[in-house]
């Protein structure tokens, strides 16, 4: 989990005095495709909640396998404030 972790701090741009912390994980799969969910919560230095983010790690169970990785973050009200999707094959 650290590794994915680490990964995702750098695609979010967290802030080197900041952390992230994971709450939850989820795995489904739907018509096509296999998605991985990772949520977390972003953290300043001085422990106080900045921001939450989802990010959907999706693979198509049918050749050619593309994968790509969805990020949404959001403010600590739970209103999306950016998204980007990122192809990876």
């Amino acid at each position: 989990i650290k590794g994915k972790i680490y990964m995702h701090e750098e695609n979010l741009n967290i802030k080197a005095n900041h952390k992230l912390v994971q709450t939850k994980t989820e795995n489904k799969v739907k018509k096509s495709e296999d998605y991985d969910l990772y949520y977390y919560d972003e953290f300043d230095a001085e422990n106080n909640l900045v921001s939450k983010y989802i990010v959907k790690h999706t693979t198509s169970i049918y050749p050619p396998f593309s994968v790509y990785v969805e990020y949404q973050k959001f403010d600590v009200d739970g209103n999306l404030i950016e998204e980007k999707r990122v192809k990876k094959k």
